[in-house]
């Protein structure tokens, strides 16, 4: 099988709708779906709005986090999230190699063989990973499931893929996969070095808030291979009487899946949830993040119940009550920002009022799974205004600034 041309493989790792379970969705406010009991009920009872914007005031804008707190809070964040490199047995026969890479490899055996969700971002770590799984669980692998195209999951498919192993993925992913890195690969490459750190000594950013810190430079080796099964909505496997589902769910990619596991009650979300705030916009440019779908998939993901939850990414979780806390508040705090965010700009608000009235509420900014330490509240406002408006914000003083305005500005840092 031929793996994917290295120009592909640079970097990655980005109105309320809902189902109402015929497959449409409805849009508007956050009033829809209460009949059914999907609309998170903990701070906001059903068929109430999910936001309810800050009232005007001045907007304070300051010069960001203190990069101390924040790298303690990290520190204290990837304790508590990722930890040392392990193998857990989250189910029986389900195992997660957490801690080897920037994502999971999760593995699940069967009569057939080992199953693979995910497979690392590049042969160098993916070997280290399959010896860990392998002293727990030894035997030839049965299929190796993508659960998107990003790099982290799919460049160390090498050491995980012999010829005739089937590779499972939405028919969306090859396609975002070349879009994402086609002409602007060298940018996306360089600013994704920037994001996680490259360059940094690992020992003093071991964790980029999701797993260990990416190994870029390793990650240009890529061991990538072609999915060779694809499908749209819905797929149901079969491995030795084991049945496992992949369900198509936009997300942090166009071409997210999630695997659901019935006899066992697992959910394996991919990168539609993990323990930070996601990227609704990722430094290292991208296209925009499908937020309405995102919200969407956390939706049908809670609509199962799962009692184990195995992301790509952090830790799992076990147990329906703290699972079902985490999903509600992971889709909250998305919608909060986005609601937000449609509120402001309809109401013709400046862009600086629309991302300050973004800002999560104390409930939802206490949730451990929506630190930012990943994805940012104010980064993501702007990007969600940016996707449906463009850069123009509504003043003709963006487009023309006064040239006095200039020289004043000027002036004031300092220059001639």
């Amino acid at each position: 099988m031929r793996g994917f041309a290295p120009w592909l493989i640079a970097m990655s790792c980005g109105v309320l709708a809902c189902d109402d379970g015929d497959g449409a969705s409805a849009s508007a406010d956050a009033t829809r779906c209460a009949d059914a009991g999907s609309m998170p009920d903990r701070a906001v009872p059903d068929a109430a709005p999910v936001v309810d914007a800050a009232p005007p005031g001045p907007v304070d804008i300051d010069a960001g986090p203190d990069p101390t707190d924040v790298a303690r809070r990290l520190a204290e964040h990837c304790e508590a999230h990722v930890g040392p490199a392990r193998v857990e047995e989250v189910a029986p026969d389900l195992f997660v190699a957490i801690g080897y890479d920037l994502a999971n490899t999760i593995l699940l055996r069967t009569a057939d063989g080992n199953v693979i969700v995910d497979a690392g971002m590049s042969p160098a770590r993916a070997r280290a990973t399959r010896a860990a799984l392998d002293e727990v669980a030894p035997g030839p692998v049965a299929a190796v499931i993508y659960t998107h195209s990003h790099v982290d999951h799919l460049g160390g498919a090498s050491v995980w893929v012999d010829d005739g192993t089937p590779v499972f993925a939405t028919e969306a992913l090859l396609g975002n996969l070349v879009g994402q890195y086609g002409a602007f690969a060298q940018a996306e490459s360089a600013r994704g070095r920037l994001q996680f750190g490259q360059g940094v000594p690992e020992d003093l950013l071991p964790c980029s808030a999701l797993g260990r810190r990416a190994d870029v430079d390793a990650a240009r080796n890529s061991g990538a291979r072609l999915p060779t099964e694809t499908f749209t909505g819905h797929r149901a496997l079969d491995f030795g009487g084991v049945a496992v589902e992949l369900f198509e769910a936009p997300g942090e990619t166009e071409d997210q899946l999630f695997v659901w596991i019935p006899h066992l009650d697992a959910l394996l979300p991919g990168d539609n949830y993990y323990a930070a705030f996601p990227n609704l916009y990722t430094l290292r440019g991208t296209t925009p993040r499908p937020v309405d779908g995102w919200l969407r998939s956390l939706d049908a993901m809670r609509r199962l119940d799962p009692a184990v939850l195995a992301p790509s990414h952090t830790a799992p979780l076990l147990g329906r009550p703290a699972i079902r806390e985490a999903l509600t508040g992971y889709r909250d705090g998305i919608q909060w920002v986005r609601d937000a965010v449609v509120r402001g700009a309809n109401a013709g608000l400046p862009l600086d009022a629309i991302v300050a009235r973004a800002a999560l509420p104390a409930h939802l900014a206490a949730e451990p799974a929506l630190a930012e330490l990943y994805g940012q509240v104010d980064w993501s406002a702007r990007a969600l205004y940016g996707n449906h408006l463009g850069w123009f914000d509504g003043r003709e003083a963006t487009l023309y600034p006064p040239r006095h305005v200039i020289a004043r500005e000027i002036a004031l840092m300092g220059g001639a």
